[in-house]
């Protein structure tokens, strides 16, 4: 799967502490590939941000995360594993002389 190139929002100083927990949040799951868990946390930093009164940003980060789950549901599922060969069989114990 072709990684998408993703800058996520960076905290503002008027930001809430909740929104600025939860972008950073957001930024370290998107690190860990964690995408899907990492745009439930930038939900939360927009809700967050709607708590706070800022309703903007509650907005722009809303619009963010809503566009970043379309791309990801439009992105193809990545490859499934190859199986993994079996294990060679062990070898048959040796045959003692004069037998």
């Amino acid at each position: 799967m072709a990684e998408l190139s993703v800058t996520l929002p960076e905290p503002r100083p008027d930001d809430a502490e909740d929104v600025v927990w939860g972008l950073s949040t957001a930024k370290t799951l998107w690190a860990r590939g964690e995408r899907r868990d990492a745009v439930v946390w930038l939900r939360r930093a927009a809700e967050a941000a709607e708590s706070s009164g800022n309703v903007f940003r509650a907005s722009e980060l809303g619009m963010y995360a809503q566009e970043l789950d379309d791309a990801l549901a439009a992105a193809p599922a990545p490859a499934a594993p190859a199986p993994a060969a079996p294990a060679p069989a062990a070898p048959a114990p040796p045959v003692p002389a004069g037998l």
